[in-house]
């Protein structure tokens, strides 16, 4: 079920709604996956915020994105590692992996997302952990996706949940879009 999903997702033509897909499926090692398109179907399944980084020297540069706006609530903290007007790579590697990095985010080192780009579709994760003793003084965790294609467009979504503490505070959620460059 869930790899016809992203089926949908990855064909879908820009639209707001999902396109019904049939993918036959079978199971292989207690897995499902395509039986037509395996190799996209097991890359699929894996969640990017679990994926090691690809080496960066074997990815080839597919376009450059602008970060938009962040948009969130305005009481919360966000440990965001992408911010508005940020510059970004997009990086097609091999074995359908992708990378999308930041060399100016707000960090010094940067941000690097890791994940998927497979049929024109890119699906990429970074992660973080902060604490927040001024706060909660809880220990949070976060995931920042990156999802879309050069087609449709890029968005950026902010989650996060308390790993450590006691009485946290609700956790907060973002959302924003990237824009490709002409270059």
């Amino acid at each position: 079920m869930r790899i016809a999903v992203l089926a949908c997702l990855m064909l879908a033509a820009c639209e707001d709604e999902y396109v019904p897909v049939v993918v036959p499926v079978a199971r292989v090692g207690g897995a499902i996956v395509s039986t037509s398109e395996r190799d996209d179907a097991i890359v699929a399944s894996i969640d990017p915020c679990d994926m090691h980084e690809p080496n960066i020297e074997r990815c080839t540069p597919i376009a450059t994105v602008r970060a938009g706006a962040v948009l969130g609530d305005g009481r919360c903290f966000y440990d965001t590692k992408v911010q508005k007007d940020d510059v970004g790579r997009i990086l097609s590697c091999p074995n359908h992996r992708a990378l999308v990095v930041f060399d100016r985010a707000r960090d010094a080192g940067g941000a690097r997302f890791v994940g998927t780009y497979s049929r024109g579709a890119l699906n990429v994760c970074a992660t973080s952990t902060y604490d927040f003793p001024q706060g909660d003084g809880c220990t949070w965790h976060t995931e920042q996706r990156i999802t879309g294609s050069l087609a449709c467009g890029f968005g950026y979504s902010y989650s996060e949940s308390p790993v450590a503490g006691k009485s946290c505070t609700l956790a907060c959620s973002a959302r924003g879009k990237l824009a490709a460059l002409d270059e």
